[in-house]
């Protein structure tokens, strides 16, 4: 549930794990079923990065596959983006999914499997 009490107008769901290579790959695929809201997929390169890099998409209310290739994950630090290079895609140590629409509100967003190809 997002609450705006607080000041709060976001609710993100995130995983850190030891660093993944993946720079023989060049996209994420997503496997998910989300409740028509919008989402943020979120990654890092590197855990202790102040900034993520950002994919907005929509859900259907389905089970679908979303794919998002590594260079349209552009750089964001607190809603603004940022003047440098979009995600390249050579190492992995954080991911995470955020729901920001600033109102009060309940969301679903189920995951089957998320992979690199």
């Amino acid at each position: 549930k997002v609450s705006t009490d607080n000041n709060g107008v976001f609710t993100m769901m995130q995983n850190r794990f030891e660093t993944i290579q993946i720079e023989k790959f060049k996209k994420f695929v997503i496997k998910l079923k989300g409740d028509k809201k919008n989402y943020q997929f979120r990654v890092k390169s590197d855990r202790y990065q102040q900034y993520a890099f950002v994919y907005q998409f929509s859900t259907s209310g389905e089970w679908e596959e979303i794919s998002i290739p590594f260079s349209s994950l552009v750089p964001r630090f607190r809603g603004r983006s940022l003047d440098m290079e979009n995600f390249k895609g050579t190492q992995l140590e954080e991911i995470a999914f955020l729901i920001g629409n600033k109102k009060d509100e309940s969301f679903e967003l189920q995951i089957g499997e998320i992979r690199v190809e």
